[in-house]
């Protein structure tokens, strides 16, 4: 299985589809589209307005941790979260650690395995976490080089290998058909020499190694250069077992289905960037290379203007979830806390988070406004599961549900 680039002529926009209704009594427009296809490449490229005609609530059905008592309820740091296809969650907390199970009314049934190296134990962080359509249970442990494999009793199965010591955001991905792939390194990073690019290993549903897939490629990416704000290859692995790529200073992200290449595009707007927003990044960076001594990589400067979009997530229904770039907001900090005892500048301006949510076919079904201090680890248009402060600084774990508005 590998990844093959695709060459994309442009040709001049002819309007083949329209698709929407009329405009909402709630204020948002119907989806406006043009489709065209080149070099065999489906083009869907989204004009204005949007299949929800407006922006879907995201609302609390579930949350449970609290401040003090029972230790299986009180939450350190969240790495991993997992549907449990029932209303639960498996849930990795990476400060104990501990791999535990909740119903779906949030109440703790049980713990799988425990910290150490021995069979069914694990470091911290877990870099991935995913349920089998059998119901094994899979964490990616990296710290030990393995994957462990857990019965939904508890029980710890197996483990199998896993030769990297990469550690990244979304390191593992389980496609329909039970195939577990993990990102790695495709070679050995040598002094002096780019860094390799990351590919994926591809396992079989037992475990066993298949084959290496290379990073997809993407017309006109850019050469890898470290920087805040600088465009960057984008990339993730479909439900389907193929890649969604873009390159984020184009709204143009592909779907590389096997049946052929559908284009997703949109018309926007990108984000100024704020001149005390640069400079606070400017000098984030400043503060990196002199730490290096020099000897790190050279980064780009902060640029004026965001890319249009920062990450993009496939949902476990198979949508497509675009971060975008939106303009900065400034924390509120004391004066004189403008940096931490290490000189290292303190990082003040944040962005709101926002995504763009499409349809494996290209259809734009709108934007999701994700509340503040809210953070998402899974992604689907009926139900997401998420973490968020509580009122006392406790770490509260919730399952929300998207309510789309009324037409």
């Amino acid at each position: 299985m590998s990844y093959a680039s695709v060459r994309i002529c442009y040709l001049p926009w002819a309007i083949l589809a329209v698709t929407g209704c009329s405009q909402s009594q709630g204020g948002g427009d119907a989806w406006r589209a043009e489709r065209t296809t080149a070099d065999g490449v489906q083009i869907v490229r989204t004009l204005s307005g949007s299949t929800w005609q407006g922006s879907p609530q995201l609302v609390e059905e579930l949350t449970f941790g609290v401040v003090d008592g029972a230790q299986e309820y009180m939450f350190g740091q969240i790495n991993q979260i997992a549907p449990d296809g029932r209303g639960g969650a498996y849930v990795f907390d990476g400060q104990v650690p501990a791999l535990r199970h909740y119903d779906s009314t949030g109440s703790y049934t049980r713990t799988f395995g425990r910290a150490g190296g021995g069979p069914g134990e694990y470091q911290s962080p877990a870099m991935g976490l995913a349920v089998l359509s059998d119901g094994r249970i899979v964490l990616l442990d990296p710290q030990n080089a393995r994957f462990n494999v857990y019965a939904p009793d508890g029980t710890a199965l197996e483990h199998w290998p896993r030769p990297s010591g990469l550690f990244t955001n979304r390191a593992m991905y389980v496609d329909t058909g039970d195939h577990i792939y993990t990102r790695i390194m495709t070679g050995l990073a040598q002094p002096g020499e780019p860094i390799p690019p990351v590919g994926l290993l591809h396992l079989s549903p037992q475990g066993e190694t298949l084959d290496t897939i290379l990073a997809p490629s993407f017309p006109g990416e850019p050469d890898g250069r470290p920087g805040i704000l600088a465009p960057v290859k984008i990339w993730d692995l479909h439900r389907d077992g193929y890649p969604v790529v873009g390159v984020s200073d184009r709204y143009a992200i592909e779907l590389r289905k096997p049946e052929g290449t559908v284009r997703i595009e949109k018309v926007a707007e990108r984000i100024p960037v704020n001149p005390e927003e640069q400079a606070e990044r400017e000098a984030y960076i400043a503060y990196l290379m002199k730490r290096s001594g020099g000897r790190g990589p050279s980064f780009s400067p902060v640029p004026n203007i965001k890319p249009y979009f920062q990450s993009i997530y496939v949902g476990d229904d198979g949508t497509i979830w675009v971060r975008t770039h939106q303009p900065g907001i400034r924390r509120n900090r004391p004066v004189d806390d403008a940096t931490r005892s290490d000189g290292m500048p303190q990082i003040s301006w944040t962005e709101p988070t926002v995504f763009d949510v499409f349809e494996s076919d290209g259809t734009y079904l709108g934007e999701v406004h994700v509340p503040q201090g809210t953070i998402l680890f899974t992604y689907a248009r009926d139900r997401v599961w998420a973490t968020r402060e509580g009122e006392q600084g406790e770490t509260l774990v919730t399952r929300l549900r998207l309510v789309e508005p009324e037409h």
